[in-house]
């Protein structure tokens, strides 16, 4: 008689942390932290293992235009042409990275999911979100090294970098 089955305890265990992930999810309307006033803009937040991470469609076009960390507003991912036009609307991480065609096309179908949803297709695409996160960590961790080398500080930013 078996007592204990490896394989299904880690189905549960997984089926759990999916669950419990997914239940952390939400849409709210951006605030502007200039004028800490609301904005029409498409807002998805969403649990990623330790951070909660945004996307945001800020030019009401369907497509993602940032993706920020939602505990310090800092921008991490920036769609191409708009960073211009996202300057006021949060703070700009020191590492930020311009976004690919293809990450703008995958993080514009989170605002497709309904709130509360859980579905095979939210994984899908939160699954592909990270997948693709971790291909931009070797540049991420480098500038993060280097920005720590220079100056021990984790929130300098340097506009005329991206101006």
């Amino acid at each position: 008689m078996k007592l204990f089955n490896l394989k299904k305890a880690c189905y549960l265990t997984l089926t759990f942390l999916i669950f419990i992930s997914l239940g952390c999810s939400s849409t709210k309307l951006g605030v502007s932290i200039e004028k800490n006033q609301p904005r029409l803009s498409l807002l998805y937040c969403d649990s990623f293992m330790i951070y909660t991470m945004c996307a945001e469609d800020l030019s009401r076009d369907g497509k993602v235009d940032l993706f920020f960390f939602e505990d310090d507003d800092q921008i991490f991912f920036y769609r191409k042409g708009y960073l211009k036009d996202i300057i006021n609307s949060h703070l700009f991480h020191p590492c930020m990275e311009e976004m690919s065609d293809d990450l703008v096309g995958l993080g514009s179908r989170l605002f497709l999911i309904k709130k509360d949803e859980i579905s095979v297709n939210k994984i899908a695409i939160q699954t592909k979100l990270m997948a693709m996160y971790i291909s931009y960590l070797p540049a991420i961790n480098s500038c993060q090294e280097a920005n720590n080398a220079e100056n021990n500080d984790e929130n300098f930013f340097d506009e005329d970098e991206f101006f």
